[in-house]
């Protein structure tokens, strides 16, 4: 199955019709019934009822409405991703259209972190929103397809294969390393070095 087939199953199924489905896809006639030939042979089903006054949808046709739906807005919405350069920042309004995963760590969790995803979360209806209870679990959806989160920078993984863009108007956090003498520790000492290195 092809995502061509696909868009030209639901041009027919929006026109109900094999002329006018072969203008909307700028291709014969014969050509958009052998894509829909090929693709009820390729499902093993009839999509369509075909008589020489009308075509109606089969129940499997119903039932691949959904299907072909999914298959080409999904097909489209990877177009737009890699079509679009990667800005250098986004705001929470930039965000709106997008299902958001939300996650609480608990007591781990910056406050102000809670307050940036709740900020973008409010809005939502249920049905975009994912709730999940660590960041690791929260990346893992993200990287699905699934939707957007709002996490502090220091919980995304490198090389995540994911895009990471800061939010605009956003304070910084601040963070601090906390420790006991590093005297007698020399673990400690070279944790230190790491940290002081990386950031």
């Amino acid at each position: 199955m092809t995502i061509f087939q696909a868009e030209c199953f639901l041009a027919v199924a929006e026109h109900l019709n094999f002329a006018k489905a072969a203008e909307q896809m700028h291709i014969s006639q014969p050509a958009i019934t052998r894509q829909i030939q090929t693709l009820e042979t390729e499902l093993n089903v009839k999509l369509f009822y075909r008589s020489t006054r009308s075509v109606k949808l089969t129940a499997e046709g119903r039932l691949f409405l959904t299907d072909a739906q999914t298959i080409v807005s999904a097909s489209k919405r990877a177009v737009r991703r890699f079509a679009q350069k990667k800005p250098d920042s986004i705001s929470t309004d930039d965000l709106r259209p997008y299902p958001m995963v939300v996650y609480d760590p608990g007591a781990m969790m910056i406050p102000e972190a809670i307050a940036g995803q709740w900020k973008w979360a409010k809005d939502k209806e249920a049905s975009k929103l994912y709730f999940c209870e660590s960041s690791e679990t929260s990346m893992l959806l993200v990287g699905t397809g699934l939707g957007g989160t709002v996490v502090p920078e220091l919980h995304v993984p490198k090389d995540c294969g994911l895009h990471i863009c800061p939010l605009k108007k956003t304070k910084l956090i601040p963070f601090g390393l906390y420790y006991k003498s590093i005297q007698s520790q020399p673990c400690l000492k070279d944790f230190i070095r790491l940290i002081k290195e990386e950031f």
